[in-house]
């Protein structure tokens, strides 16, 4: 049976260089009993701060002639033993014992809280009080060393009973990933989930709301005076909403936005802070969408907003007299895509950290519906690690992806079911700036925080091209490993499928052109890098960023990156050009409908191949009139990117964005400038056949500030 020792520190403060331990406790025990515990005040030599004296209760007369910091932790040390250590957010307390010197730095100490957000992943918070106070364990003291250590010994005990009962199918997952290591963590798994299944339940995973009809539901009103006078003082929502308030400017939105959205149009309506402007525009919206089948969506800039949206201002219209159905839907690389998942969680783990991850999203997995990542709260480095397993459309099956496994495919199949689709809008700018296809069909549109979105349109409309991506691209396609005198690749495993017919000798020359390009765009990155990294370090003119100016195209230096530039884009043209009849043919020798995963690669790198080229002709040798150019640099290392972007976007967001719908409300606490919207108007490529509505604060500043 395992033993283990969890422990704590108090200290003077979080800097291990300049604080000082102020307290030690230790609570030796195995999973059936406690077997000792260690209690040592520690004196600081040094003033104790107020605010830790408050937090512990310790006073500087408790301290006084307690034992030496050397002289607890080697009792500390020798107390653990051949145990094994347990910390809850142990880091800092690691780097207060290896600061003493006594400290061996590699020993492998288990944190509770790594294990809480692998197996809670649901909690509010994963902070030892919280926990503690949720979990109702005994804390007598809280900020004392021995009684937090003895509530990180409650909490082990419970996450090892809620690993003991996980599901027998991830029972064996867990098990199989954790086999081949011999970290803390992988111990404590291995153990936990061979010792017998107890009584007590797995901590519970909220649910997603259930979706059935309610019994009694009424279509929603037509007459846009009846959708408003819902949030009257007398209306159906006035008893139901949380925290409702009769707000006359909100009641002047609601009936403004239905009005809108039965006629057809655009609405600009700038509503002051607290005028409950998101309940005002999606009451007329749900209705609009159920009575009529037009769907809207509503775009917002952040996922504050989005959140509120969703997990607030939604469900608080639950009580609404008719059924609706809403839904958060996300850009690709927030949904974990399974094909990758399969194949990163086949290869070794480098680290505890790693291993850390995996276990998180395996649980995870197991109960998500969304696969948003969202639902993670990914930590740190697991950010970087993420990026192993979100979808991307180079792995994507295509025509053979089906909801069941795929969950960008089911949050598109939830949208398309959904009267009301939450979108931020990067993606909406997405949708337009492919032609469609990201977003389902809608009819209406409300854009909430709506000054961002000329801001989001130039981000999301602007284009670039890094050398290292670009090559990395390139080696896909082709390359020649160290060694070997024979190519590997993309190309070589299609030219190998017997089954591509005549497309294998378009295969084969690309494989030529594919080196050839590689090496063309290196010299263009390695030339435009030194030439944009002399002119950032120029004296004042230190900036992360060079625009293509006309002047700085006069620059003698130039030649160099022109000359450079041409024979880059030169050299992906001649490869796109092939790249595109192998794909052509390959599609025809196949049947046209039969989906092949390795040519849907080859097509959409042929794509990505096509956008840097024309970036870089157009950058480097035939700027657009409408569009700026710029290499930036953005890494460490020195290396720039290549960027684009539209000087004006409003002509794009008319032409792509606001071309189809039946109806658009812009809204946000600031549209005016000057007490007028013409700036706005301006910058967004509206006319002046607008409507607009200004509404003030209910608020009163002036006395309530």
């Amino acid at each position: 049976m395992p033993e283990y020792v969890a422990l704590d520190l108090e200290t003077t403060g979080l800097d291990p260089a300049r604080d000082r331990v102020i307290e030690v406790g230790a609570v030796a025990f195995t999973p059936d009993r406690t077997l000792a515990t260690l209690e040592r005040l520690v004196d600081p030599q040094r003033p104790l701060p107020d605010a830790v004296a408050r937090l512990t209760g310790i006073t500087q007369a408790d301290l006084k002639g307690a034992a030496t910091a050397e002289s607890a932790v080697r009792e500390l040390i020798h107390f653990i033993g051949g145990r094994q250590p347990v910390g809850h957010g142990a880091r800092l307390d690691m780097e207060f014992l290896t600061a003493s010197g006594l400290w061996d730095a590699k020993s492998d100490i288990l944190d509770t809280l790594d294990v809480a957000r692998i197996l809670m992943p649901a909690a509010a918070s994963h902070s030892l009080p919280l926990l503690a106070t949720e979990l109702g364990f005994s804390q007598p003291r809280p900020h004392r060393a021995l009684d937090d250590a003895d509530a990180t010994r409650q909490l082990l005990l419970r996450l090892r009973e809620d690993a003991a009962a996980l599901d027998e199918g991830l029972k064996e997952s867990v098990l199989a990933l954790v086999a081949p290591y011999g970290w803390a963590l992988a111990r404590f798994f291995a153990e936990a989930l061979t010792a017998p299944n107890p009584e007590t339940p797995a901590t519970p995973v909220a649910g997603r709301r259930s979706t059935a009809p309610r019994p009694g539901a009424t279509p929603p009103p037509d007459d846009p005076h009846e959708i408003a006078a819902m949030l009257a003082p007398e209306g159906a929502l006035a008893g139901t909403l949380p925290g409702y308030e009769h707000r006359e400017p909100q009641l002047q939105m609601v009936l403004a936005v239905a009005q809108i959205q039965a006629r057809s149009g655009t609405l600009l309506v700038e509503a002051g802070t607290g005028t409950g402007k998101s309940i005002a525009y999606l009451v007329p919206s749900l209705a609009r969408a159920v009575r009529q089948k037009e769907r809207v969506v509503v775009s917002t800039h952040t996922h504050t907003l989005q959140e509120q949206l969703m997990n607030k201002d939604l469900p608080g219209l639950s009580q609404l007299p008719w059924d609706f159905k809403a839904c958060l839907l996300k850009g690709r690389s927030n949904y974990i895509s399974l094909r990758r998942w399969r194949r990163y969680l086949a290869e070794p783990c480098e680290n505890a950290e790693e291993l850390r991850f995996r276990l998180k999203v395996l649980v995870w997995l197991h109960t998500t519906e969304s696969g948003d990542r969202s639902e993670l709260r990914l930590q740190g480095r697991e950010e970087v690690l993420w990026t192993h397993i979100a979808s991307d459309p180079l792995d994507c099956v295509g025509v053979r992806c089906t909801a069941e496994d795929c969950y960008v495919h089911r949050a598109r199949a939830e949208a398309e079911a959904s009267d009301l689709v939450v979108v931020n809008h990067a993606l909406l700018l997405a949708d337009a700036e492919v032609g469609g296809g990201l977003l389902p069909d809608y009819d209406h549109l409300v854009v909430d925080e709506a000054h961002h979105l000329e801001e989001s349109a130039t981000q999301g409309l602007r284009q670039e091209v890094d050398g290292p991506g670009l090559e990395a691209l390139l080696d896909r396609l082709a390359s020649r490993p160290a060694g070997t005198a024979s190519a590997a690749g993309l190309l070589e495993e299609l030219r190998a499928q017997p089954r591509l017919g005549s497309a294998s000798n378009e295969l084969e020359s690309a494989i030529a052109l594919a080196t050839g390009a590689r090496s063309r765009v290196h010299d263009l990155f390695a030339i435009a890098t030194d030439f944009v990294l002399e002119r950032l370090s120029d004296g004042e003119r230190r900036e992360e960023s060079l625009r293509l100016t006309p002047q700085l195209r006069e620059d003698e230096d130039w030649d160099g990156v022109a000359i450079a530039g041409e024979s880059a884009a030169t050299a992906l043209a001649a490869l796109e050009t092939v790249l595109r009849a192998a794909v052509t043919q390959a599609r025809d020798w196949l049947g046209g409908d039969e989906a092949d995963q390795g040519v849907r690669e080859l097509e959409i790198i042929r794509g990505r191949l096509l956008g840097a080229l024309l970036l870089i002709g157009e950058a480097i040798g035939d700027p657009h009139p409408n569009r700026v150019y710029w290499f930036a640099q953005v890494q460490k290392d020195d290396t720039v990117v290549l960027r684009s972007a539209p000087l004006n976007v409003g002509a794009l967001l008319r032409d792509r964005v606001y071309a189809e719908r039946r109806s658009i409300v812009f809204t946000s606490a600031t549209l005016t400038v000057g007490g007028t919207f013409d700036y706005f108007r301006s910058r967004i490529g509206l006319g002046e056949n607008v409507e607009e509505l200004v509404l003030p604060s209910p608020f009163d500043f002036y006395h309530q500030a």
